[in-house]
């Protein structure tokens, strides 16, 4: 349960986590009157819009469901903020697909680590297409809140689909518990999914435009977030969000903020490099 005061300025209100024994069609229609999206995040969507296109801004129901979901898992007081690019490209059609949790709650649908329907269509009603298996963020949080030595297999395809869907809510559960907290650095999806789902494209191209989009999402959104949560650590996946907002985040966040800068989790690594990648991310995370 999320309460009113752990809700950061400017962030949707998560009042729709809603349980039922099955999701209903009529619901997946009418479900997004509990995902208005904030004045501030309108406003922020607004602003990529005018920069990127609306060819190249996705639409504002899919950001507004990711930070439902975002608030759905946010520590009363976060520890450590995980500040990734982004969610992947997510339809306004999609997005009102509901997904139904193990333990009843129901969200809207996203591409996003937080959706227990990303990559688990049976959870998703409507279905949505493609839908398979990305497994990058889980074994980021794994490695966050249980480390390197403890393996990744109850997440993975080879786990019995109940069983793996459990893990992952449980996963969720206690990288919650342990304080730590994943935010997006854009509010738009920067890779739009492959027709078959196995690869994705980057929406926005040229290291200026990229920097130009996170900063823009930082000023008028990510950063009072941030500042809300006032983690003492962050830890930012990829270098290139660190080049495009890392002097923003140690000029609003102030200098008692410790920063760490690992690489994006699907880099490619030699069995050394992913053993030290693990083992640094445990190191930073772990209490």
């Amino acid at each position: 349960m999320i309460n009113a005061g752990d809700i950061p300025p400017g962030a949707p209100r998560p009042e729709m986590a809603s349980r039922a024994s099955e999701p209903r069609a009529e619901t997946a229609v009418n479900h997004m009157e509990f995902y208005r999206p904030s004045a501030e995040l309108k406003r922020t969507h607004a602003k990529l819009v005018t920069l990127l296109g609306t060819d190249r801004a996705e639409c504002v129901e899919a950001a507004a469901v990711v930070e439902h979901l975002r608030q759905m898992w946010r520590p009363s007081q976060p520890r450590i903020v995980l500040l990734a690019e982004s969610h992947v490209w997510t339809l306004a059609h999609e997005a009102r697909s509901i997904v139904l949790q193990p333990d009843g709650v129901q969200t809207g649908f996203a591409r996003f680590v937080y959706c227990l329907g990303a990559s688990e269509p049976k959870l998703v009603s409507p279905r949505v297409h493609p839908n398979k298996a990305g497994y990058q963020y889980w074994k980021l949080l794994h490695d966050c809140v249980r480390g390197p030595d403890e393996p990744h297999i109850g997440l993975l395809r080879s786990t019995n689909a109940k069983r793996r869907v459990e893990n992952k809510l449980q996963l969720l559960k206690d990288a919650r518990d342990a304080g730590i907290w994943l935010v997006d650095a854009s509010i738009s999806a920067l890779y739009r999914p492959s027709e078959e789902g196995r690869s994705s494209t980057r929406v926005v191209r040229g290291k200026k435009a990229y920097g130009k989009v996170l900063q823009t999402c930082w000023d008028n959104y990510v950063g009072p977030v941030m500042r809300a949560a006032a983690p003492p650590i962050v830890l930012v996946i990829g270098k290139g969000v660190e080049d495009a907002v890392g002097e923003l985040l140690r000029r609003d966040l102030g200098e008692a903020v410790r920063v760490e800068v690992v690489k994006q989790p699907n880099t490619p690594m030699s069995v050394a490099e992913l053993e030290e990648y693990r083992g640094r991310i445990f190191t930073v995370c772990r209490r």
